[in-house]
């Protein structure tokens, strides 16, 4: 059995939301935009097991969208949009369940099986 991730990009909420709370507003910096397309061909004597679900983790602070499509070669598509460059303080909570939401999107994995 093969698992391969859905996207290059590692978990956010390490990266964009580690604490549980702040005392103080949080700047991203800049707005950005991500778009990753992955090709996965099946290697001779692999079948499908199961694509991602794939879906949106979408919030006021942004959105990450996961599609899978295909049965080989299979077409993995992330786009994240992050549409704020700064999170008040009172609304990190929400902007940290929608990094966790993101988070869980990215953990799910194609799963190839082996035919023979």
């Amino acid at each position: 059995t093969l698992r391969i991730a859905p996207s290059l990009l590692p978990e956010l909420t390490p990266r964009l939301a580690p604490r549980s709370e702040r005392r103080l507003p949080l700047d991203l910096r800049l707005r950005e935009s991500y778009r990753e397309t992955r090709e996965v061909v099946l290697p001779p004597g692999y079948r499908v097991g199961s694509l991602p679900e794939g879906g949106i983790a979408e919030s006021p602070f942004g959105a990450l969208t996961l599609t899978a499509t295909g049965d080989g070669p299979v077409l993995l598509t992330t786009e994240l949009v992050r549409r704020a460059d700064r999170v008040a303080r009172e609304d990190y909570a929400a902007f940290r369940a929608g990094v966790e939401a993101a988070d869980r999107l990215l953990r799910q994995r194609l799963i190839l099986e082996a035919t023979r």
